[in-house]
């Protein structure tokens, strides 16, 4: 492990607004305000940043983004970037592995990259030498073409005003054989454009601004912070229109409990609808928080079969012991 004690971690400026026409107008500030308000005080020392680090939301998050490494039998290593990371958990709790090579961790708010992540990554005991913070937009990546290992995701896609645009680019910096992993909320695709559009006007309560912003005389709307209610369709739609192999797996309390089999040996599903599994690697099963999406999307290598097939998964069995050890 590299120095964990440096000052800071490394930071890059990508110039978010070279991406302003994917940008919602007040969205990076809305942003900003939450990381001051909400989530510097509950990082701002090592235990509290510990105890929220292992709460329901991350432990979700962070176990499902992970599931990836049971389908390709093989650790989250190279060139890692996580976008919209807002708080750096996930960066800092990767950056304690030998595998990867360096993780970027992405966000397009100032106070999140500058001040915000330093914080957690200092309180997490992050391995400042494996990470690069950088201030700018998932849309406008400043690397060369084929650049990066794994695209990871913590509930920021549905951030996205232009899901073709953003995943787009992420199939532009993704090497061939990469991956792009989300954890996300959605909708059914029974989901209306009306009910969408009356759910993005939705005013904040009172209670919702408090908590966020420390203010509850705000005017805010659904829309107003860039949260977008897509459904699973729109989400396989556009990413099968920028490249990508789609494989998306839908989380619901109310579905088919199952064990790791099915990561292990995934197969597409048939039909319209995705398959949907029980959350039971929530920490509470009977009161879980989770987001309901597992997408996973696969950089296709030319001349090779689909990463989804069995054959390309599992051609080397996982070592003794390496899922307990991902999941214990």
């Amino acid at each position: 492990m590299g120095d964990t004690t440096a000052a800071s971690p490394a930071f890059l400026d990508w110039k978010v607004e070279t991406d302003k026409e994917n940008i919602r107008d007040g969205a990076i500030e809305l942003r900003a305000k939450v990381a001051e308000n909400l989530y510097r005080k509950n990082y701002d020392n090592p235990e509290k940043a510990r105890m929220r680090a292992q709460g329901p939301g991350f432990h979700w998050r962070i176990n499902a983004v992970r599931k990836v490494e049971l389908m390709t039998g093989k650790k989250l290593s190279g060139k890692i970037i996580e976008v919209g990371a807002g708080t750096g958990v996930f960066t800092a709790e990767l950056s304690r592995e030998k595998e990867p090579e360096v993780i970027y961790c992405l966000d397009y708010d100032k106070y999140s990259v500058e001040e915000l992540m330093p914080v957690v990554f200092k309180n997490l005991e992050a391995d400042f030498t494996k990470i690069q913070t950088v201030l700018g937009s998932y849309n406008r990546m400043q690397v060369t073409d084929d650049f990066f290992d794994y695209i990871i995701s913590l509930g920021a896609i549905h951030h996205s005003e232009n899901l073709l645009a953003t995943f787009r680019e992420a199939y532009r910096v993704l090497k061939p054989g990469g991956f792009l992993v989300a954890s996300e909320h959605c909708h059914p695709n029974s989901y209306t454009q009306e009910e969408q559009r009356a759910d993005y006007e939705r005013p904040l309560s009172r209670e919702r601004l408090k908590t966020l912003y420390n203010d509850d005389k705000m005017h805010v709307k659904v829309k107003d912070n860039s949260d977008h209610y897509y459904r699973i369709c729109e989400f396989e739609a556009y990413a099968y229109a920028a490249g990508f192999n789609v494989m998306p797996y839908v989380f619901d309390i109310d579905g088919e409990k199952i064990d790791d089999q099915i990561f292990r040996r995934p197969k597409p599903y048939s039909g319209y609808s995705s398959r949907t599994f029980f959350p039971y690697f929530a920490q509470d099963t009977k009161k879980p928080v989770f987001d309901n999406l597992l997408l996973i999307l696969h950089k296709p290598v030319p001349g090779q079969p689909a990463a989804f097939t069995q054959e390309l998964n599992f051609r080397k069995p996982p070592e003794k012991g390496f899922f307990s050890r991902l999941f214990k």
